[in-house]
């Protein structure tokens, strides 16, 4: 198991991280936190969840204190094919 001091020092570390994170969103409304910023459509609110599943799922196993499976969202829909270059005619 883990001792007191390296416990102390983690939690204090994601303290500051998750403090940073807040500040960085503090003051942003529905739209900017909900709004796509990558090719992929991920967005703040996105990686704010994302990064409290990942500290959840990690701190339980690592404190012997697992995390609940979530329940199941709706189906995220496929993604359209990229589209395939088309070859250009070049002259024999």
């Amino acid at each position: 198991m883990i001792d007191e001091f390296a416990k102390a020092y983690l939690h204090d570390e994601l303290r500051e991280v998750r403090e940073v994170l807040v500040d960085k969103l503090d003051g942003l409304g529905e739209y900017d936190v909900r709004r796509p910023l990558t090719g992929t459509g991920t967005n703040l609110l996105g990686l704010v969840k994302h990064l409290t599943l990942s500290e959840s799922r990690y701190f339980g196993e690592v404190f012997g204190r697992p995390f609940p499976e979530p329940e199941p969202g709706p189906p995220i829909p496929p993604m359209p094919p990229e589209p395939t270059p088309q070859a250009e005619a070049h002259p024999l």
